[in-house]
């Protein structure tokens, strides 16, 4: 299969988990607005965790905790 096919499916199924993350916040009674928001910045997370990990090779967990600790702090200056 072609690169280009490969790439195109890769972000098919993102989309589609992306999707299918938000409805289940909505299902929970998040605003579909702020749902898609946070299944999107999740998503993004998460890629960029794997690809440190994969560059880095430390450990997939702790490139995690990396990420969510720089988008609290990204965030805390949001918050009074």
């Amino acid at each position: 299969m072609p690169r280009a096919a490969l790439r195109e499916r890769e972000h098919a199924k993102a989309a589609a988990l992306v999707d299918l993350v938000a409805s289940t916040l909505e299902q929970r009674g998040i605003t579909a607005r702020t749902a898609l928001l946070c299944a999107r910045v999740g998503m993004d997370a998460f890629s960029t965790a794997i690809r440190r990990w994969s560059t880095e090779s430390g450990d997939l967990h702790v490139a995690l905790d990396e990420i969510f600790d720089e988008l609290r702090a990204l965030i805390a200056p949001l918050h009074p």
